[in-house]
């Protein structure tokens, strides 16, 4: 017992090392256990196992932007995984329609994108292309970039597919989203919505915004080139009108002149007769025919000789209408009534052979007249007829062989008749008159001793040429023509 003793204590140095060099051998061997439990990297290429299924493999961070090369590879990779797991010994088809985004060469570029790896993965079928082409131009998407179960069923018959993806791509704030949608056929049942988000300077969609911005500013300008045609367009339509506006204007001022020429014209033609008052001159000569009174004369003295002495007359018409008028006329006469015999010229008085003696006076007849006329055209014809008032200038003259003496004498009241014709020359109306006057009685002289004496009875016929104006036009009567 004491010799096993004392080997063992001879050996116990040997023992401090053997365990010493079993622990780090064990060490080591924990070491390479691990290693050869630990998962090997992922490949680039996914092999299938037996089942038909990819291997589980970790899942991106969705939520950290990356490019648009390696969001459309992880999707592809995500829908892979899902079908696969869902159907593992299944061959599943797939079509890709549309992708919706502002930039349709882009969007184009994703959906093959899309196809491409679907048909590399070598997990899902895709489609004949032509196919999903023809199919796709007749299907209608809406702007989202998801379709309609109606589209996906007509999609999944005329091509043959199971499932179906569609998606799009929207610029956010600062970077893009790429959402799409795996939606199964059959069941009508949206399956999932993988999102990326891609990084705003992408190099796929950097060349493409600035298309877009080239675009958009090839579009500005095009749109200012437009707006500055437009305006200049404007500015030639607006001159354009403003010169017809001008020229209607300028036509419508002449048109107003001509017309206000014409009332003019029409006016002067008939303002003469729409007068109320009118002032006329007239002057001619006229017949005087007088006999003696056989009362205070001889009855065997010859008869007085008439003569054609001269007047002048001048007249005021006061119109009341159209066709009746009141005219006031002076006329300024001078009569010389001459007779001989071969008595003395007074009952009485101391005989005397052969004499010759004449009565001479000057007076202004004043006639009252009454007018009915008409104004026709140019023409102006009237009938008259009124009394008249004799207003004596002076003394009569009475001259026996040069000796002459004067006597107060008497004119009785008169009644005259007549017509005249005329037509508008100038403003006015030259006119002819002619008319018959005849005393109501006979013209007396007061002799020396006061003796009223009876001379002679007197008859007139006269023709005179005249100028008559109108004064005052009367508005009421605008519209009369006087025809």
């Amino acid at each position: 017992m004491n010799g096993m003793v004392s080997y063992i204590k001879n050996k116990k140095a040997d023992w401090s090392s053997c365990f010493l060099l079993c622990g780090v051998f064990a060490f080591l061997l924990g070491i390479a256990g691990c290693a050869t439990t630990t998962a090997p990297t992922q490949p680039d290429v996914v092999v299938k196992n037996e089942t038909g299924a990819p291997p589980r493999r970790p899942r991106p961070n969705t939520a950290e932007p990356t490019i648009l090369k390696q969001a459309v590879p992880s999707i592809v990779e995500e829908i892979e995984e899902a079908l696969a797991q869902k159907h593992p010994k299944e061959e599943i088809s797939i079509a890709v329609l549309e992708i919706v985004s502002s930039w349709g060469e882009l969007s184009a570029w994703i959906r093959d994108e899309l196809e491409t790896d679907f048909s590399n993965g070598g997990v899902l079928k895709v489609v004949d292309k032509k196919m999903a082409d023809k199919v796709r131009g007749e299907l209608t998407e809406q702007n989202s970039g998801f379709v309609s179960i109606e589209d996906a069923q007509r999609m999944g018959k005329e091509t043959g597919a199971q499932y179906i993806v569609a998606g799009d791509l929207v610029q956010e704030a600062v970077n893009f989203r790429l959402r799409i949608s795996l939606t199964e056929i059959e069941s009508n049942t949206r399956e999932m919505t993988p999102t990326r988000y891609v990084i705003e300077g992408d190099p796929e969609i950097q060349p493409y915004l600035e298309k877009e911005k080239q675009q958009k500013e090839l579009a500005k300008q095009r749109q200012a080139e437009e707006q500055e045609r437009i305006r200049r367009a404007e500015d030639e339509r607006r001159k354009e009108a403003d010169r017809l506006e001008k020229e209607r204007k300028e036509e419508a001022e002449r048109q107003a002149e001509r017309e206000k020429e014409e009332r003019e014209r029409e006016h002067a033609r008939v303002a003469w007769k729409r007068k109320w008052l009118y002032f006329g001159l007239r002057g001619g000569a006229s017949y005087r025919y007088y006999k003696m009174s056989e009362d205070d004369f001889d009855p065997d003295l010859t008869e007085a000789e008439s003569g054609f002495p001269y007047e002048i007359a001048a007249h005021v018409a006061l119109q009341f209408s159209p066709l009746l008028a009141l005219q006031v006329e002076g006329i300024y006469t001078y009569d010389t009534v001459e007779y001989s015999g071969i008595d003395g010229p007074f009952s009485g008085s101391p005989a005397s052979k052969n004499f010759t003696a004449s009565f001479d006076s000057s007076s202004v007849m004043i006639p009252v007249l009454l007018k009915i006329q008409g104004r026709p055209d140019i023409f102006k014809i009237s009938i008259f007829a009124g009394g008249y008032y004799v207003y004596r200038r002076g003394q009569m003259e009475y001259n026996l062989a040069g000796d002459k003496t004067e006597y107060d004498y008497e004119v009785p009241f008169g009644f005259v008749a007549g017509m005249d014709f005329g037509f508008k020359v100038g403003p006015g109306v030259l006119f002819f008159d002619g008319r018959f006057a005849i005393d109501c009685g006979k013209t007396s002289i007061q002799d020396t001793a006061g003796k009223s004496l009876a001379v002679y009875d007197r008859m007139m016929g006269s023709f005179t040429v005249g100028y008559e104006l109108g004064l005052f036009e009367k508005s009421d009567w605008r519209d009369y023509e006087g025809d």
